[in-house]
């Protein structure tokens, strides 16, 4: 076992309390496809499970790649063909054998991501409206420091007063100005394996007196590494890029999978990916 996996199988221990779902998931899929069970005859779709007994057909020049939940074993099927699952096994009924790839880690999956859960939309540091976010601490994690914070624009004429503190409540930043994205000043950047809370009031314009409250905390240099050596090569299956986002989203780093995501769909437009709720 490469020291890559030994990592990534002891970053999703830390990271994640996984069930070992009998069956498999659907991580990548071009073309048509369909599932056969006890319930009949289905399209398939991206993270869909499938239980050991039913089936997946593929229709000519198709393709579905699939991982084990309890395993994390990972086969690409090539249609034509019928291949039927078992407990980590994928047999053949008819067209190619199934095509066995490297396991990347055990249990690195999209943990259950059904669709409508996808995080593929605006970014978790987007602020929106005059309501507070979410709770402090740790309301969003960030691999690296952020270079800006954006939110809401409040409507012509607003300028706003920005504050950015540490989570012993020290202002490391305090602004006013008008656009609605302030840029991290580099003499004042913000520090790995650290919390911040930021607030932004509307001191004119169409909502003045309003504000917005949010927080995040940075990972710590160890932790961006880890993850910095698990990111899959730019030239890596979608499959594998399809893992790294969904572990990232698992993990709470929705702003960094959001990138993720974004590769997956400049690599794949034709992947269905549905915006979260």
């Amino acid at each position: 076992m490469t020291s890559s996996v030994r990592l990534f199988a002891a970053l999703a221990l830390c990271f994640w309390q996984l069930s070992a779902l009998a069956g498999a998931r659907v991580i990548d899929i071009v073309g048509d496809a369909d599932r056969v069970g006890a319930k009949g005859r289905t399209t398939l779709a991206l993270f869909d499970a499938i239980e050991p007994g039913e089936s997946v057909v593929l229709k000519a020049e198709s393709t579905a790649t699939l991982v084990f939940d309890a395993t994390g074993h990972q086969f690409l099927l090539r249609g034509p063909g019928r291949w039927e699952l078992g407990a980590d096994t994928v047999k053949t009924s008819q067209g190619a054998p199934a095509h066995a790839l490297p396991t990347v880690v055990l249990a690195l999956r999209p943990l259950g991501a059904g669709r409508g859960r996808i995080a593929v939309g605006a970014s978790a540091m987007r602020a929106s409206g005059a309501v507070d976010l979410s709770p402090w601490p740790d309301a969003t994690r960030l691999l690296a420091p952020p270079g800006s914070l954006g939110w809401a624009d409040a409507g012509t004429g607003s300028s706003y007063r920005v504050v950015v503190a540490t989570a012993q409540g020290q202002a490391v930043l305090e602004t006013t100005q008008q656009q609605p994205v302030l840029q991290i000043p580099a003499a004042q950047s913000l520090q790995p394996g650290m919390s911040y809370a930021w607030s932004v009031d509307v001191q004119s314009g169409p909502r003045s007196g309003s504000r917005v409250y949010a927080a995040f905390t940075v990972a710590d240099e160890a932790t961006r590494r880890q993850w910095a050596a698990l990111e899959p090569s730019p030239d890596a299956a979608v499959a594998q890029w399809v893992l790294f986002a969904g572990a990232l989203e698992a993990a709470g780093y929705t702003a960094d999978a959001r990138a993720a995501w974004q590769r997956v769909r400049e690599q794949r437009p034709s992947l269905r990916l549905t915006s979260p709720r």
